[in-house]
């Protein structure tokens, strides 16, 4: 149940990636968009990538808990990189274009992350450890 239960969040967190990959490299989503319209066009695949690692996070300790501290360094990293994001923003300055482009840089930084999170999850779905996978 935990191995099915792992499989769909990888196939979901890839799906998730592909989808702001592809929104980012046929111009839907861009740097140059005011902070409220990038955030209103990214903010459901931020938020559910941010609760996906989160949750995915659990599953990995449990089928490699000697990866422990791996595990969660590239959580925690791709976290703060999500929350980074929209914090950015959230945030109210006298040149939102400025943030819109940090933010975005932030964007790319979390596909980045995304992608190295999405491997181990997948090394882990297929090395669990030994003892992990008897029972």
């Amino acid at each position: 149940m935990i191995k099915e239960d792992f499989d769909e969040k990888i196939s979901e967190f890839e799906e998730i990636l592909q989808k702001v990959a592809h929104d980012i490299t046929s111009g839907a989503i861009f740097e140059k968009l005011p902070p409220s319209e990038l955030l209103k066009k990214t903010e459901q695949y931020v938020d559910r990538l941010s609760d996906l690692t989160t949750s995915s996070e659990e599953l990995m300790l449990i089928l490699k808990p000697e990866k422990a501290s791996t595990i969660q360094f590239m959580c925690k990293k791709l976290t703060q990189t999500l929350t980074t994001f929209k914090n950015i923003l959230l945030q109210n300055t006298s040149d939102p274009l400025a943030n819109s482009r940090l933010a975005f840089e932030h964007l790319r930084k979390a596909l980045t992350d995304g992608s190295d999170f999405l491997f181990l999850m997948r090394e882990i779905r297929d090395t669990p450890s030994p003892l992990i996978e008897v029972i």
